[in-house]
């Protein structure tokens, strides 16, 4: 176990000697001398979110106002929201699609409301100058999302399968059978309390999200609540003409 040592100073009080083994206890050798004994266990007894799962940055458009659009702005035929990956897209000749650009702080599922011209597997993005595409293996596959920057608290949600992923719209990606319990956990007060230490800025960068420290327990239970949870922002999202999965007001 890896504790923070007391030394009592006469007119002092008491000192704390932090030892370098707490340091490297903590991924990135980070220089968080604040942090209790409780959390600094967790981080010698955890597994990094990167070694279960695959957090990455998407593109780059270079140019939002050119190939990005609200999914009400364009005619539902030339419209796709549910492509299963990439030659799922093409083959059905849409135009545009869903697109992840993180958004206002939205815990558990939502923000879904942008789209992106996408056609013949991003022909017109590849042949922009000013566009960077990063990691197009990963489109339209299912993840857990999160805006990489914030005005405040950082939240992760559940983005089915059909979108592509900006840069601020960082993605996670990982087995559908740990995807429940990950969102879980990266929801929880204790890892908000830990990523308020190792990402203090308004930034939360993939590679902050990769150090996550990840415990596996009672993971039936937690994918339950997850479930749930899921559902309720969903009903919630899908309870206002912003999204594509409006049925009628709640009120009517």
């Amino acid at each position: 176990m890896i504790s923070l040592k007391p030394l009592e100073m006469r007119g002092v009080g008491v000192l704390y000697i932090v030892s370098a083994e707490v340091f490297f206890s903590i991924p990135s050798n980070l220089i968080i001398y604040w942090l209790s004994n409780a959390i600094i266990e967790v981080f010698g007894k955890s597994k990094t979110l990167s070694s279960i799962a695959t957090p990455k940055q998407g593109l780059a458009t270079g140019k939002n106002d050119l190939f990005v659009r609200l999914w009400h702005e364009v005619k539902t035929e030339k419209l796709c929201l549910d492509a299963t990956d990439s030659i799922q897209a093409v083959s059905t000749g849409k135009k545009w699609f869903p697109y992840n650009k993180g958004g206002a702080y939205r815990k558990w599922y939502g923000n879904n409301d942008c789209i992106i011209n996408w056609e013949a597997n991003g022909r017109a993005i590849s042949n922009y100058s000013g566009s960077v595409i990063r990691n197009p293996n990963y489109y339209f596959f299912e993840s857990i999302s999160w805006s990489k920057i914030a005005s405040g608290p950082i939240a992760f949600r559940y983005k089915p399968n059909g979108h592509i992923f900006d840069v601020a719209g960082c993605s996670i990606f990982c087995e559908h059978s740990q995807l429940e319990y990950l969102l879980g956990a990266v929801n929880s007060n204790v890892i908000m309390n830990i990523i308020k230490s190792t990402a203090p800025t308004l930034n939360y960068e993939v590679g902050q999200v990769a150090n996550i420290p990840i415990i596996f327990e009672n993971e039936n239970a937690v994918r339950e609540v997850v479930d749930k949870n899921i559902k309720i922002s969903k009903a919630d999202w899908d309870s206002f003409e912003e999204s594509w999965g409006f049925g009628k007001h709640p009120l009517i």
